[in-house]
């Protein structure tokens, strides 16, 4: 058999393959779901991450990624594009891996979109400033492109150079290739992104363009972000930990994130506990009558479920320093893709 004739029969042969094992991934999620941990602590809230989400361990997450990565590598015998391919030359080819479980060609496609996207708003904007006209536009601040996909430029010259920069990537991209960034967020994170996951969880309703015409999105979210947020737990993000304390604590009741899981004074006691163990200085001292606030709000029986909970937690997940920030939706989604 004549290379050329090897070569046209393994497309199929790879695709049916790469098809076998999105099935297989699938069918894992499933298992996953149904499996109990045996080191789940119920803290006994009601809107207390379920035992059985808590099952789906990070280190299960983070192997499982890793090894649909490695077989869909291997499978298409190709390394993702170079660096400053353009979107539409390697669109496809990154859908299909990405689909397959590549977690690399996950994550690149959502950058490679959003910043098409960021391209094609930063050229708009820069149309309306120049035209309204300004004595000094390069002292003021610009503001942000995109609540959920936020890149800020504070001059007009830094939004010229990103232009410049981009254009040539982004040259042929379609409208079909450029919408629908929220699943791809959602993708990437499933695959083992840590920041497209932390800005997923962050990602309010009103902030996922295209929303209207796809309220499935909606429902998506509720059913993914439990299972994320416990991975992203089991994998130390503090991240995930303020955003949680933030949903349970009642601050952000009106977020998506405080839509799924609600109000829980145990959950926000934990979550603050845990805070408070990885924390030092002076931020540890702003911390402790927050602790001691929400403890007095608490049964004996539910305050030492949630102490056990963050100890537990703290112990088996976290191993660094938790520096205080400003943790929301605005600073998580900055994802840069200069």
């Amino acid at each position: 058999m004549s290379e050329s004739n090897s070569q046209g029969k393994r497309g199929p042969i790879m695709l049916a393959l790469m098809t076998a094992i999105a099935i297989a991934i699938a069918a894992w999620n499933l298992r996953g779901k149904s499996t109990a941990d045996p080191h789940a602590a119920d803290i006994g809230g009601a809107g207390a991450i379920p035992a059985e989400v808590a099952s789906r361990t990070a280190t299960q997450h983070a192997e499982f990624a890793r090894k649909a990565s490695a077989i869909a590598r291997w499978l298409s015998q190709e390394s993702l594009p170079p660096p400053r391919t353009p979107l539409s030359a390697m669109h496809d080819q990154l859908k299909r891996r990405a689909d397959a479980g590549d977690a690399d060609a996950a994550t690149r496609l959502f950058h490679e979109v959003h910043r098409c996207i960021a391209l094609r708003r930063t050229r708009d904007l820069l149309a309306q400033v120049l035209a309204v006209g300004s004595d000094h536009p390069d002292d003021e601040a610009i503001g942000v492109i995109g609540p959920a996909q936020a890149v800020q430029f504070k001059q007009v010259g830094a939004m010229k150079a990103y232009i410049a920069n981009n254009d040539a990537l982004c040259e042929g991209a379609t409208d079909a290739q450029l919408s629908g960034l929220t699943p791809l967020l959602l993708q990437a994170a499933q695959r083992g992104d840590l920041a497209a996951l932390d800005c997923y969880v962050a990602t309010d309703f009103d902030a996922m363009a295209g929303v209207l015409d796809h309220p499935e999105w909606i429902e998506q979210y509720r059913a993914e972000v439990p299972g994320l947020v416990e991975s992203a737990l089991q994998r130390g993000d503090w991240a995930i930990v303020e955003l949680l304390e933030q949903a349970y604590s009642g601050k952000f009741d009106t977020s998506a994130r405080g839509q799924v899981f609600g109000t829980d004074a145990a959950m926000a006691y934990g979550l603050l506990r845990l805070e408070q163990l990885g924390a030092s200085g002076d931020f540890a001292d702003r911390l402790a009558p927050r602790v001691a606030a929400v403890a007095k709000t608490l049964s004996t029986a539910r305050l030492a479920a949630a102490q056990a909970w963050a100890s537990d937690y703290y112990s088996r997940y976290f191993h660094s320093v938790f520096d205080e920030g400003e943790v929301n939706g605005a600073n998580l989604c900055q994802i840069n893709d200069d």
